[in-house]
């Protein structure tokens, strides 16, 4: 046998060794956790929205005007045959209001919908690029933690809080006009 035999010899030995080793270790070993975003921009500023909480996402949907004293409710939309609020992302987070914004994406939790400037893309990350914000970089009331990976860094809507807010003003406008 020659020296080269001998070399594919033992890289064979070594490739079947390998192969047999892979079915010892148990599934998903090694594998990256990931969490789906949508990348959205609220005012001129960068946000993520955890795909989880989405229920889907909308272009240049028709939203009808309502009277409401509240800044943040711009109306109500039909979604598949269901009629639902509709609130402005901007305003919840702290910007002005401005034109009625192109995109609505609705909320998995209950029926309702948010308004916001400019969608994207569909982010894929690695869930130890989630963390909590550091400092005062993202601090918000709707903000609990940010995307940071090498080519993006977005703080992440918190749609549990907004949703919370949103419930607790109805009850506050409910009790007010039981008075």
């Amino acid at each position: 046998m020659s020296g080269a035999e001998a070399g594919l010899g033992r890289t064979a030995s070594e490739l079947k060794r390998a192969f047999d080793q892979s079915f010892a270790e148990l599934p998903g070993t090694g594998e990256q956790q990931v969490r789906d975003f949508l990348a959205i921009r609220v005012g001129a500023d960068g946000y993520a929205i955890d795909l989880a909480e989405v229920a889907g996402l909308f272009a240049d949907k028709p939203v009808t005007r309502l009277p409401n004293a509240a800044p943040e409710f711009l109306g109500i939309a039909g979604f598949r045959g269901i009629v639902i609020p509709v609130y402005d992302l901007r305003v919840l987070l702290g910007y002005p209001a401005k034109e009625m914004p192109r995109w609505l994406v609705t909320a998995a939790a209950m029926p309702v919908a948010f308004a916001f400037d400019v969608f994207h893309r569909h982010l894929r990350i690695s869930t130890q690029a989630v963390a909590k914000p550091e400092g005062a970089d993202f601090t918000h009331q709707h903000v609990r933690q940010v995307l940071r990976a090498p080519d993006i860094a977005r703080p992440i809507v918190d749609m549990a809080s907004i949703l919370t807010a949103i419930k607790n003003q109805a009850q506050y406008g409910a009790a007010r006009k039981g008075q």
